[in-house]
């Protein structure tokens, strides 16, 4: 009887992952897709392989494919056109991701990609709108596009970049581009729309006795994925599943769902992992920590596990990314402080 109310409530939560689109095959495509986006000539069997390795990624070096102010410009950018076609709000995320992937597959040279930076930007909103099945922009918002465009190249080109005017009649070409480049790998998600699937998962996965603390974490985690996303540009080494997963595991300690001491990796130092949250700015808040994770240690285990559910990495790897996110929120403080 109890296993028969046990397979029953699993196949509950199966329904309710796949009823909320998070289900673990969902959450496996999108892996894939990000994996394959951001490696170079991967095969297949790579992709099988090494999907998840964080630890591998974390070792290299992050691409710096575009020039930092060039880049920076660029997400700004978007952000206005974005804001202009009225798209979701997680196009800006999936737009920055994609410019990063293909800034960093294309095989022209920095100067070449800064060239037609201004047609690229509205190319990689243009797609956006093709993926969130908007039937293309309405004609003012093209040229307001194509006008700011205009602007952000004399812009560049005051900052010392060679860099061509958008021409309209390019973005079919601009379009076909990246999809060749990304082998139509162009639907990806940020470390944004990673969060929200690991706080869905997550209070599935425990009948959302946490979903205060949850909500919590996804409006708290926000603005410093921005930042992030800005510090650094997204690559093999710095991958948005990566990304949300180290800052949801810092996010569920100061919750207080979970003890520092369970998620700080050996290689920080005591004073490194006490700066990563005094960087974070947390304040805890008691209404959403019904489990105080240091008091009560027969609940650690089974938290761990929901978490390594929730975001679809071993428990290592989990350490892995904590570890790289905690070295770049560290970075953005020191940042800010200069």
């Amino acid at each position: 009887m109890a296993a028969t109310r046990t397979t029953a409530a699993m196949d509950g939560v199966l329904d309710e992952l796949d009823t909320l689109g998070v289900s673990d095959e969902r959450m496996k495509d999108l892996q894939r897709s990000e994996f394959y986006a951001l490696h170079k000539k991967a095969d297949t069997a790579q992709i099988s392989e090494k999907c998840g390795d964080s630890a591998e990624r974390a070792s290299k070096p992050y691409s710096k494919a575009l020039p930092r102010d060039a880049r920076d410009f660029a997400l700004l950018f978007m952000r206005q056109i974005v804001d202009a076609y009225r798209l979701p709000e997680s196009s800006r995320g999936a737009a920055q991701v994609l410019l990063d992937a293909y800034t960093a597959q294309a095989e022209d040279a920095v100067d070449g990609l800064v060239l037609g930076l201004p047609s690229l930007c509205i190319s990689l909103v243009g797609l956006m709108t093709k993926l969130d099945s908007i039937k293309g922009a309405p004609a003012p918002f093209q040229r307001f596009a194509y006008q700011q465009g205009a602007e952000f190249a004399k812009f560049l080109r005051s900052r010392g970049y060679s860099v061509e005017d958008p021409i309209e009649n390019d973005l079919p070409e601009y379009e076909k581009r990246v999809l060749k480049v990304m082998a139509w790998q162009v639907r990806l998600s940020s470390a944004e729309d990673w969060t929200q699937m690991f706080c869905s998962r997550f209070n599935i996965l425990t009948r959302r006795v946490w979903e205060s603390s949850c909500s919590w974490i996804q409006q708290r985690s926000g603005v410093i994925l921005i930042a992030l996303a800005r510090l650094r540009p997204t690559s093999e080494a710095f991958p948005p599943h990566m990304v949300a997963t180290g800052l949801f595991g810092l996010r569920l300690v100061s919750a207080r769902l979970l003890p520092a001491a369970v998620l700080k990796p050996k290689r920080i130092s005591d004073a490194d992992w006490a700066d990563t949250f005094k960087c974070l700015g947390d304040a805890l808040p008691a209404q959403a920590s019904p489990l105080d994770g240091s008091a009560v240690k027969e609940h650690i285990p089974r938290l761990l596990q929901f978490l390594t559910m929730a975001v679809g990495m071993g428990l290592p790897d989990v350490l892995d990314a904590v570890d790289v996110v905690s070295e770049a929120v560290r970075e953005l403080a020191e940042n800010a402080a200069s």
